[in-house]
């Protein structure tokens, strides 16, 4: 259900307020899906991790943070204090 629609249906009275500001939340809090497109210069971009710009790197750059992927992920949950969350 779209925004649009859940406040269609709370005009109507199809949907108490209390539920159509519930899903409201809900819809907010969903993260968009990832889009993938190679770049004119053959890089991988990233699109969807809500920030201006996508994330691009090229295949070799993604297969190393890959082969590192459990010490990345090892490092933020020693650190996650210190970090800010976005998006």
């Amino acid at each position: 259900m779209t925004e649009r629609e859940i406040q269609s249906a709370m005009e109507t009275g199809a949907l108490s307020i209390a539920d159509g500001l519930a899903l409201m939340r809900e819809l907010k809090t969903e993260q968009p899906a990832l889009k993938l497109k190679v770049s004119e210069k053959g890089a991988l971009s990233v699109y969807g991790l809500t920030t201006k710009f996508p994330v691009t790197l090229y295949p070799n750059q993604w297969e190393r943070i890959f082969a590192q992927i459990d010490g990345i992920r090892s490092f933020i949950e020693q650190h996650k204090t210190e970090f800010s969350v976005k998006g």
